[in-house]
């Protein structure tokens, strides 16, 4: 394996080639699905996800609303780990838009703290649950 730090400008050359050393090992991905429960239609309703953020300063890369000051509501996926496990995490076990965050780090209820878990903890375990969907007609 070889790593490499260049410029990807057309024409440019490698500034620097360097091989790992034996003794590293790869690093396992900084996330993983610990649970789905499905509902009755077989669709996830609620997942735990672990995220692994260490030392490396990354963001968990979600946009979040206080919502109720019990809850936080997923309003938006920015660049971070979230979108990174979206993109090999199945499209039912996936972090969508509007998916609500019940408890941080077994933290639930006290959506200003569970800001804190997201923002200050090396590891952080989110329980997600979908949005209620329903459907209903109006006669006049």
């Amino acid at each position: 394996m070889l790593w490499c730090c260049c410029n990807d400008t057309p024409g440019a050359e490698t500034v620097e080639a360097l091989t790992p050393s034996p003794r590293r090992t790869r690093v396992a991905e900084p996330f993983s699905l610990k649970s789905s429960t499905p509902d009755a239609t077989g669709r996830p309703c609620e997942l735990v996800v672990e995220f692994a953020k260490g030392d490396t300063g990354k963001s968990l890369g979600l946009a979040l609303d206080t919502f109720d000051d019990e809850r936080l509501h997923i309003t938006d996926l920015r660049y971070g780990l979230a979108r990174e496990y979206n993109r090999v995490a199945p499209p039912h076990s996936q972090i969508l838009t509007g998916d609500y965050i019940l408890a941080v780090n077994d933290v639930g209820g006290d959506a200003l703290e569970m800001l804190r878990q997201c923002r200050d903890e090396p590891v952080v375990v989110l329980k997600l649950r979908r949005p209620l969907e329903w459907r209903g007609t109006i006669r006049r």
